[in-house]
């Protein structure tokens, strides 16, 4: 089971490079139209301030348990100085956020009523990264980048990434054993030639490709490994998931979406990124990575803008996906209970003794469910040659957060019950 490789985790470095972005989301309600145009009126409540890009990229992986440092640029703005205090507040390195005279900082600002957005107002001007400060970004990263497990490219078209530098961090990355995984931008996918992954969207990969949409996704695959010196393309297809590629083996690997409803879409490609670089740096095989990735960016389009996502948050609905996940045995790591728990009491409910659903089992799951009242309902069993189908029965049964297949409850994190 995937649960069994979440004791595995620890607290990776990770570094962040790439276009760094201010968003802003104003909140309110619509109540009225407005008598000098036929445009409805916002009655503002609430204003946040958040960090996007690979701000947002950052966050994630902090959120998810990385140490993670920053490499990029913002203006000498206030947009820029609040962006710096926002990820610092979050204990992200950002000595390497460089100031670059002339330049302003990328602001988006959201306008939504009762979740939905009524539109944007985008502040920028691409602006390409001055010469000077490029060679002493690239000086700052000759100093770091060995200190780092994975590095995540994220870039957003700002001009930040111009082809120098990033041959630069490719090479120097190459050399020093470092795998980078980017989510790329436009439709010259060459200049990323060293990557160990990249990963564009389905739009992405066939603008780069210069195909249509009716070409299979393993044309496109083909002719982009044919365009740019990568070892892995992973395209993301929305509804239809993820579609990973090697170098060496064409063969298409497909990962179907974790359906879910569709609130807002921001940011869930950064969360994706955020989600393979810090699972990979765990030397979690790809297979593992992109399913729980897959699950990550399923979180984020439920949350309005851009949300960082919990380990919590990924062990909860791997639950909601395969009741199996419900179930530690004797061999399986608590580390994956713990982060599903996040902190929830428990009511546990003993069931040792019984090998099937009866009336009897069935009112005591029932009544166990009824007084729980907020805690998470564990049932405890001891495993037998006789009762294994009986415990997955119990897991498929919604009533029943956990079910503990040991012979005792005498660990760490039950010393609560």
């Amino acid at each position: 089971m995937l649960t069994e490789f979440f004791g595995k985790i620890t607290s990776v470095k990770v570094l962040v490079i790439g276009d760094f972005l201010f968003d802003v989301y104003t909140l309110g309600k619509v109540e009225r139209i407005s008598p000098e145009a036929p445009v409805p009126v916002l009655l503002v409540s609430e204003v946040n301030e958040l960090p996007g890009g690979a701000g947002n990229v950052a966050l994630n992986l902090q959120s998810l348990g990385a140490e993670v440092s920053v490499i990029g640029r913002v203006g000498k703005d206030r947009a820029g100085e609040r962006l710096k205090e926002l990820l610092e507040e979050e204990g992200i390195d950002i000595k390497g956020l460089f100031a670059q005279i002339g330049f302003q900082t990328p602001l988006k600002n959201r306008f939504l009523a009762d979740g939905q957005q009524l539109m944007r107002t985008d502040y920028e001007i691409v602006t390409k990264l001055d010469g000077k400060l490029e060679h002493e970004i690239f000086l700052y990263l000759e100093t770091q980048i060995r200190a780092f497990d994975i590095v995540a490219l994220s870039d957003y078209g700002k001009g930040f990434l111009t082809n120098t530098l990033l041959q630069k961090i490719l090479d120097l990355a190459k050399k020093e054993g470092k795998r980078v995984i980017v989510d790329p931008k436009g439709a010259d996918f060459s200049k990323y030639a060293g990557a160990y992954l990249i990963k564009p969207n389905n739009k992405e990969a066939y603008a780069a490709a210069q195909m249509k949409g009716e070409r299979e996704v393993e044309d496109v695959a083909d002719k982009l490994f044919e365009l740019v010196d990568v070892d892995y393309l992973l395209i993301t297809r929305s509804d239809k998931g993820m579609a990973l590629f090697s170098k060496d083996n064409r063969a298409v690997r497909n990962y179907p979406a974790v359906k879910k409803e569709v609130v807002d879409v921001t940011g869930a490609g950064d969360t994706a990124l955020a989600a393979l670089a810090f699972f990979l740096a765990n030397d979690f095989s790809f297979d593992h990575a992109i399913k729980l990735a897959n699950i990550a960016s399923g979180l984020a389009i439920q949350k309005v803008g851009c949300r960082a996502i919990k380990l919590s948050e990924i062990a909860k609905a791997m639950l909601e996906i395969d009741p199996i996940n419900k179930i530690f045995w004797e061999n399986t790591n608590i580390f994956f209970l713990e982060r599903a728990l996040d902190d929830a009491e428990i009511f546990v409910l003993d069931l040792n003794g019984y090998q099937d659903i009866s009336m009897e089992v069935y009112h005591l799951i029932k009544e166990a469910f009824s007084l729980k009242n907020k805690k998470k309902l564990l049932v405890h069993i001891t495993p037998t040659d006789t009762n294994k189908d009986f415990i997955h029965l119990l897991a498929s049964m919604h009533e029943i957060d956990f079910i503990f297949a040991r012979k005792d409850l005498s660990i760490p994190i039950l010393t609560t019950i």
